[in-house]
């Protein structure tokens, strides 16, 4: 299961500001999947709040939002049995390894899903001269 960080990965606006910074690229490729949020911030209204209005605004659906309130990933992830954080911060990805999950970067999620959606298009438009 698809974990993906909120602050900096998701949304580039600083916490509590007014308006939001989307990622759009990564916004899009969650649209076709099923993914919680995992964030670090500490766990209050406001915070969740803030995450339900923003993924009202860009019509995504996490499954849930989980709040690890300042502390490292990888416990959470074994937890929950999530196989893969998207998370822009190395020492959340670090964590998430020592306990046996993937981790990546916001960028290579992103290059990743591009690479594989234009293969499957060129296998697609291969099949489709035949």
């Amino acid at each position: 299961m698809l974990a993906i960080d909120f602050d900096d990965t998701l949304n580039f606006s600083a916490k509590h500001e007014s308006e939001f910074k989307p990622n759009l690229d990564l916004i899009k490729i969650l649209k076709d999947k099923e993914f919680y949020i995992l964030t670090a911030r500490n766990s209050s209204e406001e915070s969740l709040k803030e995450i339900v209005d923003f993924c009202s605004s860009f019509k995504i659906q996490p499954i849930d939002i989980l709040f690890t309130d300042n502390k490292e990933k990888g416990p959470y992830m074994k937890a929950n049995g999530f196989s893969l954080l998207v998370d822009d911060k190395e020492y959340q990805r670090d964590s998430c390894r020592k306990y046996g999950a993937e981790s990546v970067s916001p960028e290579e999620y992103i290059e990743n899903n591009l690479n594989n959606r234009f293969a499957k298009l060129k296998i697609a438009y291969k099949k489709s001269r035949r």
